[in-house]
């Protein structure tokens, strides 16, 4: 099988069918594009969401916090408390287990969440470090999906984590940026935590949020509209793209629409509001644009250079094919 996430159509056949609900606290079960699940628990919900981080090395402690951490704020929730497993081979050091708890205890600070319990093993079972993140949030607003006619705001920038775990983790890199862009780069890794974005958009009539992970934007969208009854239509000249990500990009022949992005989330709200959250974002120092809308037609689709185009997702995202 193809490195990475399953596809939408794997997933929903392998591991979505097999599912089912039998208690009546549950609210929703597992969904494609659905990164969270809601608990009523009466006077409150509990929104619980979890993840693994076997793509970085350079900087997975924090990665693993924030990228968790994420989903519970794109699912309309606040994030609480962590569990945090890792998975070590047995070649570690005490050193990296050590550099990877401070980076996670750090992370969690940030994000004022508390790192309440997990597992740490050394494994024949895995060839290099793997953390996976269970978080523990109270739900401030259940978000039922996107609605046809939403307008699509996206924040910040196109492959962000991607970029910067290209640039950490791939030695030709250091020859190929110069210090400037080298710092660039790095520094999109300080920018993965979607909290400030949500709580801002939380404000307003929104519908649907959803961090862009593995498989970057085109997969993010093609898993909200993935055997939906509407569908998506973004333009690419309201992409922001840096210029360090587009170079790190044409080096390895990779398509930053397909590199994960965590730290760019994606809203949808009625379009009389989408101006009003764009400025109130950009008053906030978050760089945010209206990128596109929902459609009645299924699927999703790019225009670009006023050609409408057909995308669907890759098997797996590009950051596997510099890494592996």
């Amino acid at each position: 099988m193809t490195v990475g996430k399953l596809t939408s159509a794997d997933l929903e056949r392998l591991v979505l069918s097999q599912l089912e609900k039998s208690r009546p606290e549950t609210m929703n079960l597992p969904g494609i594009g659905e990164d969270v699940a809601y608990i009523d628990f009466g006077e409150n919900i509990l929104v619980l969401s979890t993840d693994p981080i076997t793509g970085a090395t350079a900087n997975a402690g924090a990665i693993a916090v924030h990228i968790a951490c994420n989903d519970i704020a794109a699912g309309g929730g606040e994030p609480i408390a962590i569990m945090l497993t890792l998975l070590a081979p047995v070649d570690v050091t005490e050193d990296q287990i050590i550099e990877i708890v401070r980076q996670a205890r750090t992370a969690a600070r940030e994000q004022k969440v508390d790192i309440v319990g997990g597992h740490t093993e050394i494994t024949s079972a895995v060839n290099r470090i793997v953390l996976s993140t269970t978080v523990i949030g109270r739900a401030i607003k259940v978000l039922t999906g996107p609605k046809i006619g939403d307008a699509i705001i996206m924040t910040k920038l196109i492959g962000l984590e991607g970029t910067a775990i290209i640039a950490d983790d791939m030695p030709e890199m250091k020859d190929h940026l110069t210090e400037i862009e080298m710092k660039q780069a790095v520094a999109m890794g300080e920018q993965l935590s979607v909290i400030k974005e949500s709580q801002i958009a939380l404000k307003y009539d929104v519908h649907a949020m959803h961090d862009i992970t593995e498989g970057g934007l085109i997969g993010a969208l093609s898993e909200i509209v993935f055997h939906k009854d509407y569908g998506v239509e973004f333009e690419y000249e309201q992409l922001k793209i840096a210029p360090v990500t587009q170079k790190i990009a044409d080096y390895y022949q990779i398509d930053p629409l397909h590199l994960i992005s965590s730290g760019s989330l994606l809203i949808s709200l009625p379009p009389d509001q989408a101006d009003q959250l764009v400025d109130s974002l950009q008053e906030a120092g978050i760089t945010a644009a209206i990128i596109g809308r929902y459609t009645e037609k299924a699927g999703a689709r790019m225009i670009k250079d006023d050609i409408v185009i057909p995308v669907e997702p890759k098997k797996g995202d590009e950051l596997y094919r510099v890494i592996s």
